[in-house]
């Protein structure tokens, strides 16, 4: 019965925790520690909404690729080309573009865990699960405003033909297999789906 109670007590505090602005809690939380600075505490959440943009950035491009479609800031004026081989450019571009985003993704996580590895060896579990849980929440909320962007701008190039933007909203494993990153970017699209290399 007690720690019910305990349970219970920690849960509302919590609640009430992660109800107060990103700013006020990092504060907070930095000045119980020495060796903390609030500077971390925002690289920290910077990090992981620019980690989750290029993850969604990448979805967007290679939606782009798989529908055949340039996205616009690839399409400014090539001289002297005609337009099968400006299409042709365009489509290399592309995917340098995608190999660019991926690159940077990939640099993005280490620099990530990086600096997580080092906050969560400093701070109790009570703080980490503060500082996860409203990070989380704010890139949750930069993710969906993203989201929609890309989905508004992959329906005026397609012609409001609209692909799944994650795996999770197609894909359900019922299996006790594990499905790998790459495999429910393919699934996604449906077991009919096929692609091929160029």
């Amino acid at each position: 019965m007690k720690f019910k109670i305990i349970v219970n007590y920690n849960k509302i505090l919590l609640l009430f925790i992660t109800k107060r602005t990103f700013g006020c809690v990092i504060y907070d939380i930095s000045s119980k520690y020495p060796d903390l600075e609030i500077n971390d505490l925002r690289k920290l959440e910077k990090l992981s909404l620019k980690y989750k943009k290029a993850e969604l950035d990448i979805t967007f491009l290679n939606n782009c690729k798989n529908y055949n479609v340039i996205p616009k800031f690839l399409c400014y004026k090539l001289p002297f080309t005609t337009a099968i081989d400006a299409r042709y450019i365009r489509k290399k571009l592309l995917k340098n573009a995608i190999k660019k985003r991926k690159d940077e993704h990939y640099k993005l996580g280490k620099e990530l865990k990086r600096l997580s590895n080092y906050i969560f060896t400093i701070t109790s579990s009570l703080d980490r699960y503060i500082l996860s849980h409203l990070i989380k929440r704010n890139v949750e909320k930069a993710a969906h405003s993203d989201n929609k962007t890309h989905e508004k701008k992959l329906k005026g190039l397609t012609n409001n033909k609209t692909l799944p933007f994650l795996p999770s909203e197609t894909v359900m494993n019922l299996s006790s297999y594990h499905i790998t990153d790459e495999e429910l970017e393919l699934l996604k699209y449906g077991l009919n789906y096929a692609f091929y290399l160029s």
